[in-house]
C-alpha cells in the first residue's frame, strides 16, 4: 500500500488503519505494533535480499472502484513503488484476498501490469495454476498448530472451489 508507507511517523496512520486496513475500528483500537513500514523500511527488506510487491494505493476494496481510480489503486501505486525504490514490480496481491472484493475489471488491468498476482483464496499451487491466479493461505497467530496444518494440507480448499473457478473464468475471458 503506497500510500500507507508515504506516512511519516507523525502522520495519522491509525487513521489510515481503521479507514482502509480495518474498517470498524475506531483510531483507538488500532494497536501500536500496527504501524506502516516505511521506504526505509522496504528499503533494509530489498537490501535483505526480498522481493517487493504492490498492494493498491489505499487498500481498496478493488470491486468497488472503477475507472481512474481503479488504475490509480492498482496501476499508479506500484509504478510509485518502483520510482522510489528503483525496483520493478511484478507482483501483486489484491485486498481482502475474497472474491468480493475483486472484479473482472481489476483483474484485467492487473493482469496488464504485472507478472504474478496471488488471489487470498485457497488451493493448491502445483496444479499448474496460472501466475494471475496464485492461491494464498492466511493465518492468524491465534490459529492451532492443528488448524495451521489442516489448512497446509488442504483441509479448506473445498471451500474454496467455486470462488477459483469463478476467478479463473474471469481471466479466462
Amino acid at each position: 500500500m503506497s500510500e500507507f508507507a508515504a506516512l511519516s511517523p507523525q502522520d495519522n496512520w491509525r487513521g489510515f488503519v481503521s479507514k482502509h486496513i480495518w474498517p470498524g475500528l475506531t483510531e483507538s483500537e488500532v494497536p501500536d505494533h500496527w504501524n506502516n513500514m516505511s521506504w526505509r523500511d522496504l528499503e533494509f527488506l530489498l537490501d535483505s535480499g526480498h522481493t517487493i510487491g504492490a498492494h493498491t494505493a489505499h487498500h481498496a476494496r478493488l470491486s468497488k472502484v472503477s475507472g481512474l481510480e481503479l488504475e490509480g489503486e492498482i496501476v499508479e501505486s506500484a509504478d510509485l513503488i518502483e520510482n522510489k525504490l528503483g525496483i520493478s514490480v511484478e507482483h501483486f496481491a489484491y485486498t481482502f484476498g475474497d472474491l468480493a472484493s475483486f472484479s473482472p475489471k481489476a483483474l484485467a488491468l492487473a493482469r496488464q501490469r504485472f507478472q504474478f498476482i496471488y488471489t487470498g483464496l485457497r488451493g493448491n499451487n502445483s496444479l499448474g495454476v496460472p501466475p494471475w491466479a496464485i492461491r494464498r493461505d492466511a493465518i492468524n497467530p491465534t490459529d492451532s498448530h492443528a488448524l495451521v496444518g489442516a489448512y497446509l494440507e488442504g483441509g479448506a480448499d473445498f471451500l474454496y472451489r467455486k470462488s477459483l473457478k469463478t476467478y479463473e473464468s474471469w481471466g479466462l475471458s
